[in-house]
């Protein structure tokens, strides 16, 4: 019976060109009926990181970088992201620990983070240095990350 009262429904579409398949009826002999629909993404938001929980870790495969800063395309208007600077041995590096990272918090409207370790060691002491970066996230969702020249 669903089967057949959905093939009634596309027929009767079918019949006026057209129309808004999410629409419970369409009225024989009746106007057109059209809709426009809108979808807001944010930069870079195709695909988020979120953990299955409340809380998840997220590591990157091992690289090298160029830059003197770390920024974040997160979500953490609810949540918080930490960050730590990984060795190969997937140790923290001096400096860089999950625990010496300033929580990255903002409002929803702000896409890019600045991520700061309250060390104040300088993340350019990193540069072509292999390593890997944890992301910590706390009811947040990560989006994309990218190493920045020096704010000026």
């Amino acid at each position: 019976a669903a089967a057949q009262a959905a093939q009634r429904h596309i027929d009767e579409l079918a019949a006026h060109g057209g129309g808004n398949p999410m629409m419970n009826t369409v009225k024989a002999g009746g106007a057109l009926q059209r809709s426009v629909g809108a979808l807001v993404l944010r930069e870079d938001g195709w695909a988020a990181l979120e953990p299955l929980y409340e809380q998840g870790d997220v590591y990157t495969v091992q690289f090298v970088f160029a830059g003197e800063r770390l920024l974040v395309n997160a979500q953490c208007d609810y949540g918080v992201v930490r960050v730590a600077a990984l060795d190969s041995e997937l140790k923290p590096i001096p400096g860089f620990s999950l625990e010496e990272c300033a929580p990255v918090h903002g409002p929803a409207d702000r896409i890019w983070h600045e991520v700061r370790w309250t060390s104040g060691a300088p993340l350019g002491r990193l540069r072509e240095r292999p390593l890997r970066l944890q992301f910590r996230l706390l009811e947040a969702a990560l989006y994309a990350f990218r190493f920045a020249p020096r704010a000026g």
